[in-house]
């Protein structure tokens, strides 16, 4: 079995996850601010990432189609601009399905996929080591939301970043400034980050890709009480919630929130939560961008446009950004 073990030796899965009683007390800080939230990195269980793949292909969510149509349309012309022989780094990797192309088109030396859901990651970087014999992989299960350590062969490299789907929407503003900030100083003076943004656009396209016809966004929406049930001992009753979301277009903002249906009370590890009817637990945001707003928000954190893509009815856009000293 040479083949199988060459995929092997090619595959490093590095556990960076934290333990379900960090888990527990990060749910619980949550639920004991006003509003109560509970952090969107919580939705990625096994269940909450295949339903998310099929929110990806649903007709309402343009958002995954029209990036994807954006990298192939214009993969050579990215490849172009990137370092050659990199290590690419990817933030929220998922099933890995866009980076294809432009592991095809840039032929960097390595893959470093993040992700919070384990099976996923696992299936998905074994899957890219077997179809590239000469691609290294070196699957991070973690949140990149948070300050991490990565591989120390990265020294020495070009890195190159990528962040797709949008996900930079999740952050409020300021928290868009930090990750940006820090990302810059991952990639070093001669990296590259390569990031998808949706674009503001009309508030009915926006809220009908987080109110789908099939209820596979509200299916998603709840499933993260059920992951946090499993993973904390939570009794979260999911039929007393509903999936709820709100564009705001003044601001270009898209909230999600859980709407409890009756009076309740939770029970996370030893504490109790009381959640009123009618209450509100903040579960992500999705922010969108001009592209001059976002210009502006890369040079508060030191990084310039050098290049901008979009799709022809102006969606969503893939911009490259370099730190400013390049």
């Amino acid at each position: 079995m040479p083949e199988e073990k060459e995929t092997a030796s090619r595959f490093r899965f590095v556990d960076l996850h934290p333990q379900a009683q960090d888990v527990r007390a990060d749910v619980l800080a949550g639920l004991s601010t006003t509003p109560k939230r509970i952090p969107p990195k919580y939705f990625y269980d096994r269940r909450g990432s295949e339903l998310f793949e099929q929110i990806c292909r649903l007709p309402e969510y343009y958002l995954t189609r029209t990036e994807f149509k954006i990298l192939k349309g214009n993969k050579q012309e990215i490849a172009a601009a990137l370092p050659r022989r990199c290590w690419f780094i990817e933030f929220g990797s998922g099933s890995s399905r866009k980076v294809e192309l432009l592991i095809e088109s840039c032929d960097p030396m390595a893959y470093v996929p993040i992700d919070i859901s384990a099976s996923q990651l696992r299936g998905s970087g074994t899957r890219l080591a077997e179809r590239y014999r000469d691609l290294d992989v070196f699957a991070v299960h973690g949140d990149y939301t948070q300050p991490s350590s990565l591989p120390d062969n990265l020294l020495g490299y070009p890195r190159v970043a990528y962040f797709p789907g949008s996900s930079i929407g999740n952050f409020t503003h300021d928290e868009a400034r930090e990750f940006l900030l820090r990302t810059k100083h991952l990639i070093g003076h001669d990296g590259r980050l390569l990031v998808g943004v949706d674009k503001r656009k009309s508030p009915d396209l926006i809220e009908a890709a987080y109110y789908d016809a099939d209820g596979v966004t509200s299916d998603f929406s709840l499933n993260v009480l059920k992951h946090l049930n499993d993973r904390t001992g939570a009794n979260f009753a999911v039929d007393k919630f509903a999936h709820r979301a709100k564009y705001s277009e003044a601001d270009g903002h898209l909230a999600m929130h859980l709407r409890s249906l009756e009076r309740q009370v939770v029970l996370v590890g030893n504490e109790t939560i009381s959640i009123a009817k009618g209450e509100l637990i903040h579960t992500e945001d999705s922010f969108k961008y001009s592209f001059d707003e976002f210009e502006k928000l890369a040079a508060t954190s030191g990084l310039t446009c050098t290049h901008r893509w979009t799709d022809n009815e102006n969606l969503f856009m893939v911009l490259l950004l370099k730190p400013e000293s390049a």
